[in-house]
Parts: structure tokens; C-alpha cells; sequence
């Protein structure tokens, strides 16, 4: 099941354990990318904070990722599922198409 994940840093990182924490972050993108569970990671331009594209099998699986996150105590997070755009889009036409039936 594919999410949007964004991540903000919301709070501020220690400037002790900044470089630790980003080669920390940089190991735990690798490893999810090597599974497979990752698809795309982009960091915001000129914030610290990035997105994104998670492939987990639930939403307990994608709760263990996050919680690996080595800056989740700094993170703000959203977390957005997805659908592809024409499952997505084929539904919301056969609901409409029910709503204005009724």
C-alpha cells in the first residue's frame, strides 16, 4: 500500500548530533530502498524536512519504518495513503454517478 509521507523538523536538532543523526538518516534511507519498501525520498529546499513515496503492506508495518526514522523526535509528520489515479478516479465517477441517481 503506497503513502505520501511528509516530514518537517519541527523542533530543534542538537548541533552535537546533527551530522550523527543525518548519516543515521542516510543509512535508514539505503536500507529501505535495498527492500524495496521506498521508492522516491526528496529533502525540501532550503528547510530541513523532505518527503516520501512508502510502499508498506500495512499500516502497522509502515508504524515500524517511521518509528525507525533516526529524526522522528524532531519530525512533524503527515501521513497521506495513496491510490492510483485511475482506481482512484473510476471510483469517485461510480460514487458520483450513485449520489446523482439517488
Amino acid at each position: 500500500m503506497p503513502f505520501l509521507i511528509h516530514g518537517r523538523v519541527a523542533h530543534q536538532v542538537p548541533s552535537d548530533l546533527a551530522v550523527e543523526l543525518t548519516d543515521a538518516y542516510l543509512a535508514y534511507v539505503k536500507k529501505w530502498k535495498a527492500e524495496g519498501a521506498v521508492d522516491q525520498v526528496w529533502n525540501y529546499v532550503g528547510c530541513l524536512g523532505g518527503r516520501m513515496i512508502v510502499n508498506a503492506p500495512s499500516v502497522d508495518e509502515l508504524d515500524r519504518m517511521l518509528m525507525e526514522h533516526p529524526f522522528l523526535p524532531f519530525l512533524d509528520l503527515k501521513v497521506e495513503p495513496l491510490v492510483d489515479a485511475e482506481t482512484g478516479s473510476e471510483r469517485f465517477k461510480d460514487v458520483f454517478r450513485a449520489m446523482m441517481a439517488a
